[in-house]
């Protein structure tokens, strides 16, 4: 049998086949195992580089993430020290909206349409009353029409 490749002269050739006692599989897989395990080392130092490298962008992550955090933790302090008010929203309104939903700064808040009284932030009143008013706007110009015209009511000056 001859054969070229480096460390294999006794393997057969490509097409030949060749049968192994169970000794001979486990001194091959024995073999097989210990080169891998000494591989591995060598293997795992290389690793060890690369997260060794990726270090300083990780440490940036955290503390970015850090920052974040104690920005979002000073907000709900600030919050919760904010002035309050009592508001109620009337009964009224809870057939044209369940809840009035108002949004200052990516703070959300909903306040059910039941006229109980409830505190919230000031800075939030200006938005409801005025998300309220556009309401009364809507239920009067509702009001308007009289049924002509399709359903539709004639504004001054004769234009629909």
């Amino acid at each position: 049998m001859a054969n070229n490749r480096k460390g294999f002269s006794d393997l057969p050739e490509k097409d030949e086949v060749i049968q192994l006692t169970e000794s001979q599989l486990q001194t091959m897989i024995a073999s097989a195992v210990s080169a891998a395990l000494q591989a591995a080392p060598a293997k795992a130092a290389s690793q060890t580089v690369v997260t060794q490298s990726n270090t300083p962008s990780r440490i940036k992550i955290e503390e970015d993430f850090n920052r974040k955090m104690m920005e979002n933790n000073n907000l709900a302090v600030r919050i919760s020290q904010e002035e309050t008010v009592l508001y109620a929203i009337p009964q009224i309104y809870g057939q044209y909206t369940g809840e009035v939903i108002a949004s200052v700064n990516g703070q959300t808040i909903k306040i059910p349409a039941d006229g109980v009284q409830r505190r919230i932030p000031k800075r939030y009143v200006p938005i409801i009353a005025q998300y309220l008013a556009n309401i009364d706007a809507k239920v009067a110009a509702m009001q308007a029409t009289t049924g002509q015209y399709g359903g539709v009511a004639q504004l001054e000056g004769g234009a629909l």
